[in-house]
Order: C-alpha cells, then sequence, then structure tokens
C-alpha cells in the first residue's frame, strides 16, 4: 500500500512538473501582456480620440466564434482628421496568466483610410469586415482578456510632418466554458 502511494505521488508530481515547463515555455514563446497597454487616450487641438472595444456576451463555448467590436471615438469637441493602417485595429488576447494567445495573423499595410472622427461619433468597420478580420476562437476554457489598439497620423493640411498618435481599449474580459 506505502509502494503504491509513492509511484502515485511520484507520478503526480511528474505531471504537475510537466505542467508547469509547458507553461513556463508557452510564456517564453508568446507574449506576456504588459503591465500598462499603452495610451488610453489621444489629444490634439481639442479633439480626443478613444478606443472601445465590445463583445456581445461575456460567456463563450470552447471553439465558439468571439465576436468583437472595436471602435474609435473622439470625446473631444473639435473634429480631427486621421488615416490609418489595414486593418485600423489590432486585436490581442491574452490567458489569465497575462500570455498571448491570439493575435491577428496577417501584416498591417501601410495603405489605409483617412477618416474625419467627429464628436461622439464611433468609428467602426462593418460587421462582415470585422467577421472577416477577426476570427478569433479559443480552445481552452478560462478567463481572457482581449485589447485592441490603433496606430494613426493626424493629416492637417499644408504640414509636411505628420504627428503619429497611438490609441489602445480598456481590455475586456470574457469567460471560455467547455
Amino acid at each position: 500500500m506505502l509502494r503504491k502511494n509513492i509511484l502515485t505521488f511520484i507520478a503526480i508530481a511528474a505531471i504537475s512538473l510537466v505542467i508547469m515547463y509547458i507553461i513556463f515555455l508557452s510564456g517564453l514563446i508568446s507574449d506576456v501582456i504588459p503591465a500598462e497597454m499603452g495610451p488610453t487616450s489621444y489629444e490634439h487641438e481639442g479633439a480626443i480620440i478613444t478606443s472601445r472595444i465590445e463583445a456581445p456576451k461575456e460567456v463563450y463555448r470552447v471553439g465558439e466564434r468571439v465576436d468583437i467590436v472595436p471602435r474609435l471615438i473622439n470625446a473631444g469637441n473639435n473634429n480631427i482628421t486621421i488615416s490609418h493602417s489595414d486593418p485600423a485595429f489590432i486585436i490581442d488576447v491574452y490567458n489569465a496568466a497575462g500570455v498571448k494567445v491570439w493575435v491577428y495573423q496577417y501584416p498591417q499595410l501601410s495603405i489605409g483610410s483617412v477618416v474625419e472622427l467627429k464628436p461622439g461619433v464611433p468609428y467602426s468597420w462593418d460587421e462582415d469586415k470585422m467577421k472577416e478580420r477577426y476570427d478569433i476562437r479559443l480552445s481552452l476554457p478560462g478567463q481572457y482578456k482581449i485589447v485592441s489598439h490603433t496606430e494613426f497620423l493626424i493629416e492637417e493640411p499644408g504640414k509636411a510632418n505628420l504627428e503619429q498618435g497611438l490609441v489602445y481599449s480598456e481590455p475586456i474580459i470574457i469567460t471560455v466554458v467547455p
């Protein structure tokens, strides 16, 4: 009986070490969520650009598509014209340990769109384009943080050097169940 208990203990310890090693390696291979993602707003001449990301629900099943809607919003008082790359929104998904488990997998093209952001009017892509670009499906149960960021240039007539901006959304948390 004692021998059986010792063998069981050794087997459990070995499995635990393998799991810890896998977690350690995944941390080395993947990016880890930074303590601070980056700026959540960008101010320029009375315009305040913020980023928001939403999901229609908080709980998903393993393998189910996680639909997200990232947006830019001008929370200021003045219009602002920006140009952004394609895609406008880069999405990252982190597991509960802070390890990046999903990232937009295609190159970001410098050719994009010029957009005027009016105060209080959200800017996003149409739903079909979102679904085409962001096919997020998570394979393990757990809690996940999803964050979006956008890099852009301020378009001002007559200015040769364009000012660069960057905004991150506050992360949203979803739960994936078996």
